[in-house]
């Protein structure tokens, strides 16, 4: 500190050895992950309450690990969706899935989906916006992106409660299915997109003549062949 010839040296040493540079980057990124945290910040501001506050009768409460999915699916409570997300096989066929259903009482549906969700094994929960409309959709989803962080997500037709801008700074795997939305705001998303599943091939060859880099991201499925081969497994099962 307050050495720059130091600080010049150790810079330069840096441009020089690359291979130093990166060993020393991954350890310290290592060490963020491991040490500092959020959980670990809010760990350190406890134990200083603790130290100077006198405890309650009770005792102190022990704080909890927020639990973070793996996997975290953002979808409407609709019974279409659920269709497309049976005649996807990169999510059905994946097993406990973290599923966020948005809608709550304002889905008629959900219930029945949440349901045949647990019945294919994953793990759900319905979440309520204040106001059946897309401002307070939108808040919803921007939580569940955040507190605390999934370590992937998927927008199944959620994609249009976020904007690019609260996309950009996510730093875990972003995919998305979509049936519905406009091309140009799939267009301003896809940059922060690991993969984009469409179900129009229309949608998905305009937006690879707008962004040719954009083929090795976008994948179509074909849920009208899908979803008979689906329609007739279930009417065999029961």
């Amino acid at each position: 500190m307050y050495d720059l010839a130091a600080m010049a040296r150790s810079i330069i040493s840096y441009i020089e050895n690359p291979e130093i540079r990166k060993a020393q980057s991954l350890r310290a990124i290592a060490k963020i992950k491991k040490d500092w945290d959020y959980l670990s910040y809010q760990n350190d501001l406890y134990e200083l309450v603790q130290e100077t506050v006198p405890a309650a009768i009770t005792g102190w409460p022990v704080i909890e690990t927020p639990f973070s999915p793996e996997h975290l699916v953002i979808m409407n409570a609709s019974s279409d969706d659920l269709d497309v997300f049976e005649c996807d096989g990169h999510l059905s066929q994946k097993k406990s899935l973290d599923v966020a259903l948005i809608g709550g009482r304002f889905d008629e549906e959900a219930e029945t989906v949440a349901a045949r969700l647990r019945h294919l094994g994953h793990r759900v929960r319905h979440h309520q916006p204040n106001k059946n409309d897309k401002v307070s959709r939108a808040s919803l989803v921007a939580k569940l992106l955040d507190k605390p962080r999934p370590k992937a997500a998927t927008f199944f037709n959620t994609l249009s409660f976020v904007m690019p801008s609260q996309l950009k700074p996510l730093t875990y795997r972003l995919h998305a299915v979509e049936t519905r939305a406009k091309a140009n705001a799939l267009y301003q998303a896809l940059p922060y997109l690991a993969s984009l599943t469409l179900t129009d091939d229309q949608t998905a060859e305009y937006l690879i003549q707008m962004n040719p880099d954009s083929e090795k991201q976008i994948s179509f499925l074909n849920v009208n062949s899908k979803s008979r081969l689906l329609n007739s497994k279930k009417k065999q099962t029961r």
